[in-house]
């Protein structure tokens, strides 16, 4: 700031002259304040335990909100695995690192003292709601670069390819009760519904996660075999081992039916 004092016989005029900021200087304002806020987050255990306050707070007050705060964990994650291949460019992504092997355990892990795995453990679910691409987390791995490319430039609204629509090669799996959708075809396109905010999905299979509660947990660090407290898989991501806890209260603190009015239920095989 630059200060130039005019005289004007009995009143001194002083003229204030404001420098902008370069572009190099906002930049480096906003790194200073997302460091800032990152480190107000706090450490990996500290802000999965803030997380999870939040949850049971929630959970307290309206168990039908916690749907809403598993879409908002979800959210960065699935960004991530949309944007894989983006950041790759222009080679191939990595088909199926956001999984969940890689995000949770392994299903050929063993879990109780039994040695039982998750497929083992986890109930078939035999009814199934469809998942909203709008509001449920669905997670895809897109892979190719020009398959990407030509869903978000063919799918969009007006695009080449009509509205988007569910597709015969759209095959998904679903974890109750979180309602979190994991893409195992359709990758692409379905990346694309995501991102327009469009249609639903049905899913071909999925689990329900509640007996297994019953053998792991999640403490932040790490998910844990109950009956030993041993480590089945460190956490590779804050959000998903929420996502997983607030599974648990979801059980424990039952909706009043109708459970998830915005979901439609149909039959599996």
């Amino acid at each position: 700031m630059d200060q130039d004092e005019f005289d004007s016989g009995a009143i001194t005029v002083e003229v204030v002259k404001f420098r902008r900021r370069n572009e190099a200087q906002r930049r480096s304002a906003g790194v200073r304040a997302m460091r800032a806020m990152e480190k107000r987050r706090g450490a990996q255990r500290t802000r999965f335990k803030r997380i999870m306050a939040f949850a049971r707070d929630l959970a307290a007050r309206d168990p039908a909100a916690l749907p809403l705060l598993v879409t908002a964990l979800g959210r960065p994650v699935q960004s991530q695995a949309m944007l894989e291949t983006v950041l790759r460019y222009p080679r191939h992504g990595s088909s199926g690192a956001f999984s969940p092997e890689t995000l949770f355990f392994s299903e050929y892990d063993p879990l109780d003292a039994a040695g039982r795995t998750f497929r083992e453990i986890a109930a078939e679910i035999r009814k199934f709601r469809r998942l909203r691409l709008d509001r449920n987390v669905v997670i895809p791995n897109p892979w190719h670069p020009n398959r990407l490319q030509n869903s978000l430039s063919k799918l969009r609204p007006n695009g080449k390819w009509g509205r988007w629509r569910e597709d015969y090669n759209h095959h998904i799996e679903v974890w109750e009760p979180v309602g979190l959708g994991w893409v195992h075809g359709g990758n692409h396109s379905i990346t694309a519904g995501i991102l327009i905010g469009a249609g639903t999905v049905k899913p071909d299979f999925g689990y329900d996660l509640t007996a297994v509660y019953d053998h792991v947990y999640c403490d932040g660090r790490a998910f844990r075999r109950r009956h030993d407290r041993s480590v089945i898989a460190d956490v590779s991501s804050v959000e998903m081992a929420a996502i997983f806890e607030i599974g648990r209260l979801m059980i424990d603190t039952p909706m009043s039916p109708p459970a998830r009015p915005d979901s439609i239920v149909f039959s599996g095989p």
